[in-house]
């Protein structure tokens, strides 16, 4: 049964309840009267009980709702838009190039990962792969988390995200 189902057969009952109470007035009650009370009474927190249940089932289902609203919009916008879905492809297959290897990629995920490749004439045995912006994220975090000089290091960012070109020199050259 419905949950307004149930709503609408309390009501009814409820009002059979306050009819009979109604007619009986300030007169003693007979046996067969606080019966057919009980009886109803009985059946009244059935219903109370089924449709608390009811109400708080609704409740943990508007929650996870609500809960995961935030991840669902942003599927729902990334599955509308091609550049994030192309983004997404080549994040995939990146991933599962590094897990299992080149061999175990499909023909899609072999593309998708040319499409990643330097903006050089390198060819591929020769390096010509990039390193996807999360994948470098993620790489960068653990070296901090496992390096003693980051820890204590100052990091410096600009406002656009660029490096800061710093005036080096390599002795090794």
């Amino acid at each position: 049964m419905k949950l307004h189902e149930l709503k609408q057969k309390r009501n009814t009952i409820a009002a059979d309840m306050r009819a009979l109470h109604d007619k009986i007035g300030e007169n003693t009650w007979t046996e067969e009267q606080r019966t057919e009370w009980n009886k109803a009474k009985s059946e009244l927190d059935g219903l109370d009980a089924q449709i608390s249940r009811e109400e708080e089932l609704r409740r943990q289902d508007q929650t996870y709702v609500d809960d995961n609203e935030q991840e669902q919009r942003q599927q729902q916008q990334n599955k509308s838009d091609p550049a994030a879905q192309a983004q997404e492809k080549r994040v995939a297959a990146f991933d599962r190039f590094l897990r299992n290897g080149f061999a175990e990629l499909t023909s899609e995920e072999r593309q998708a990962l040319k499409e990643l490749r330097a903006q050089g004439t390198s060819p591929d045995d020769k390096g010509g792969y990039t390193v996807p912006t999360q994948m470098l994220n993620k790489i960068v975090d653990a070296m901090k988390a496992y390096g003693g000089i980051s820890s204590v290091a100052q990091i410096l960012n600009t406002s656009t995200g660029q490096d800061i070109t710093w005036s080096t020199s390599d002795g090794t050259t």
